[in-house]
């Protein structure tokens, strides 16, 4: 045994013990101490999440970049990171990834009851419930499991254990692996799924995933509906590419596919809006020059709480943001006029615009005047829609 405590002061213990280097949270019940737990031994800053998906995304970004990671959470977050968790799970990680669930049966401090155990199992995650005398083993065994799998794993905890003496076990683990770039693996899209779903099934019974095919190229093996739009973006990417940070992260979208050869501009592609967390993460993994891409509809549907996040961090993020005034990939839904523009003017001084952005010059300058900016950075690249 490795001294005692409260169940939350233990799990905090241990995340650091374990050599957790994120942490990411939103408050409530058996949630807040836990965090404040890890904060005081670490003296690592782990200022609350405002959204569960946001936490989940950083916390994921920065699992794949190589910092083991954890997200603790009530059963009710739990449902509002739904789909930052199955990503997670479809994309794997490399460090481990540890989802810390605090249920409520009792409704101590909750709006409804439910079960976290059943949502899990839906999402196919690797859980256990864990309690005051197992808890510190637990959390090792899990991320030794979540490492050899390469999956993100969840253990639930009871909220009314939360003040309950528990004993902490010698948490010491090897290093984790180290970060690879793998596209067939990270890039969550439509070319890549059928195969992302089995290795995924084969990892889950622990059974090597299949040979991956070989990955779609630019711009011959894109859909003809995109090719336009592939098109438009290309001068912004060849910029980026010159300037190739070492963890870029994109939003499921057309933008995507500049991931794959012979660009090779995208290293994660995650749900719609989690370019922003996922960055944020491998910003906070040691990645400090890592970017973000997205598009103006998932920026306006769920990128911009990343931001929030990034602020709240006080971490200079670099965004590139493709303004083309639609959800492109879904049938062209418009995002209404000036939409885009209200969202962004929390953020006056971060803008970098780019009006032409197909002018290679002006890309490189946009992207140039973002870099070397010491704050956080949202170039905006506004395309006449089609």
């Amino acid at each position: 045994m490795k001294g005692t405590g409260t169940l939350e002061q233990v799990v905090g213990r241990s995340l650091h013990d374990l050599g957790t280097g994120v942490v990411t949270w939103v408050p409530g019940l058996g949630v807040t101490g836990c965090a404040e737990a890890y904060t005081a031994i670490s003296g690592r800053p782990a200022p609350p999440s405002f959204h569960e998906e946001v936490a989940v995304g950083c916390a994921h970004g920065a699992a794949i970049a190589g910092a083991r990671s954890a997200v603790v959470m009530k059963t009710h977050g739990l449902l509002k990171a739904a789909n930052a968790v199955s990503d997670a799970l479809f994309c794997g990680t490399t460090a481990a990834l540890i989802l810390v669930v605090v249920d409520d049966p009792a409704g101590i401090q909750s709006d409804s009851v439910i079960a976290a155990g059943p949502i899990l199992g839906a999402l196919e995650l690797a859980w256990m419930r864990s309690g005051p005398e197992t808890i510190g083993r637990d959390l090792r065994d899990l991320t030794a499991r979540s490492e050899a799998l390469g999956l993100p794993v969840a253990l639930i905890i009871d909220g009314a254990d939360a003040s309950v003496p528990a004993a902490a076990t010698d948490s010491v683990l090897p290093p984790p692996p180290l970060y690879r770039r793998d596209p067939a693996r990270h890039l969550l899209v439509p070319a890549l799924i059928r195969h992302q779903r089995a290795a995924l099934s084969a990892r889950l019974i622990g059974n090597d995933p299949p040979t991956p095919p070989p990955l779609p190229r630019l711009p011959e093996d894109v859909p003809a509906r995109w090719r336009r739009a592939v098109a438009q973006y290309m001068p912004l990417f060849d910029a980026l590419v010159v300037r190739r940070p070492s963890f870029v992260a994109g939003d499921i979208g057309i933008s995507s596919c500049f991931g794959f050869p012979p660009y090779d501009a995208i290293d994660v592609v995650s749900y719609m809006g989690g370019a922003v967390p996922l960055a944020l993460g491998a910003r906070l993994a040691g990645r400090t020059d890592a970017w973000a891409v997205t598009g103006d509809f998932s920026f306006v549907a769920a990128g911009h709480l990343g931001l929030i996040a990034a602020a709240a961090r006080n971490i200079p993020l670099r965004v590139i943001l493709l303004a083309n005034g639609q959800a492109e990939t879904t049938g062209g839904q418009p995002v209404p006029s000036g939409l885009l523009d209200r969202v962004l003017a929390g953020y006056p001084d971060a803008v970098v615009p780019l009006d032409d952005p197909l002018d290679p010059n002006a890309c490189a300058g946009a992207l140039d005047e973002a870099g070397a900016r010491d704050g956080l950075s949202i170039v905006v690249a506004r395309y006449t829609p089609p």
